[in-house]
């Protein structure tokens, strides 16, 4: 509860290819059931918190796989309906051989901000 996260869920994809409908309507299920045992803290005059997208129920939010790198293999939605199409998108793309991706709530960010760590030739781990 503590830690301030956003709400995440694993869809397993044979819950998509079995019936999309219903693993969306459970991811959403499940991250709104998370959202309500974590709540973020919001003091007077800050903005809803992780977004003010979802202030009223999450609605919106990523489709990812687990191992997705600078955007890659990451797809927004913005309701019900585009969160069913994206998990199918998602674990139907050629050559997916994962068996689960993650499903997050939507989080307002003003920047990213990637730190890269170039080690020198002759580093010994």
């Amino acid at each position: 509860p503590g830690a301030h996260l956003p709400a995440a869920t694993l869809v397993g994809k044979q819950s998509v290819v079995a019936d999309p409908e219903a693993a969306a309507k459970r991811a959403l299920a499940a991250l709104e059931h998370i959202r309500r045992l974590c709540p973020f803290e919001i003091l007077p005059g800050e903005p809803p918190a992780p977004s003010v997208a979802n202030q009223d129920g999450v609605r919106k939010g990523v489709v990812k796989l687990g191992w997705s790198w600078e955007n890659r293999f990451v797809l927004t939605f913005n309701n019900a309906a585009q969160l069913q199409s994206r998990l199918v998108e998602m674990m139907t793309i050629p050559g997916c051989v994962s068996s689960y991706c993650i499903v997050q709530e939507w989080v307002d960010f003003d920047f990213e901000m990637r730190l890269y760590f170039l080690p020198p030739g002759d580093l010994v781990p």
